[in-house]
């Protein structure tokens, strides 16, 4: 396995991870809104609290808030903390079980639009980059068996173009086009070079070039260039 087929294997194993992990996230979410209702709260008091007479002294929030009836009720919640991470006046959101407000407390929960863009944001990119080096990897595979299956023909320089679809720093790459006719079917096929970042022509010292041609697929062929420095 070629190297960018090595980091495609392992951004699709990374990618997949992420995505599978947003899937379940949604899902869970999906099943506590089902199970629980949430709303917003009030903290009207800041009070101590202590655990064991060995823990530090912390604090706890004393939370109001309302539901969907108009009951109003309160509650002391759990979330504990040295310094207290809670002041009078503060909006929480609250969750409890349905049927069961007496059981609410604090939701400090990351909220779920950001743990799936925390997820799915770096999977779907994960997923883009694997498939990119994907066909890079299989590109370069197919290269190289055509350097070694396909058949060599010496095809004939007709030109040196420049790729306006391209550009690299405001230039253009350059491209050798080459032509072969086939002795059998007497079908003229055009080659074209892969992109080339400086004029090959001074290096050119024949009209002819060797391209490997897949007989079964002439479309697929490979230009040797190998002789060529510095492009």
């Amino acid at each position: 396995m070629n190297k960018p087929s090595l980091l495609s294997a392992l951004c699709g194993a990374l990618a997949v991870g992420l995505l599978a992990t947003a899937a379940v996230t949604w899902s869970q979410a999906r099943q506590l809104d089902r199970q629980t209702l949430a709303t917003s709260g009030t903290v009207i008091d800041v009070l101590p609290w202590r655990e064991d007479p060995a823990h530090p002294l912390a604090f706890s929030p004393v939370v109001e808030f309302h539901t969907p009836s108009g009951q109003q009720l309160e509650f002391r919640s759990a979330r504990a903390s040295s310094p207290s991470r809670y002041r009078e006046g503060d909006s929480v959101q609250v969750r409890y079980s349905l049927g069961r407000p007496q059981e609410a407390e604090i939701d400090e929960a990351m909220p779920v639009m950001t743990k799936l863009s925390l997820l799915a944001g770096p999977g779907a990119l994960l997923l883009a980059v694997g498939s990119v080096l994907g066909w890079r990897g299989a590109q370069a595979q197919r290269l190289a068996r055509l350097r070694t299956t396909g058949t060599p023909v010496r095809a004939k320089i007709q030109s040196i173009e420049q790729d306006p679809a391209l550009s690299r720093g405001g230039q253009h790459p350059f491209r050798i086009v080459a032509h072969w006719q086939n002795p059998i079917t007497a079908d003229t096929h055009v080659f074209r070079s892969e992109p080339l970042w400086a004029d090959p022509t001074p290096q050119l010292e024949s009209s002819f070039l060797v391209v490997h041609v897949d007989a079964a697929q002439p479309r697929r062929y490979l230009m040797d260039l190998s002789f060529l420095k510095n492009v």
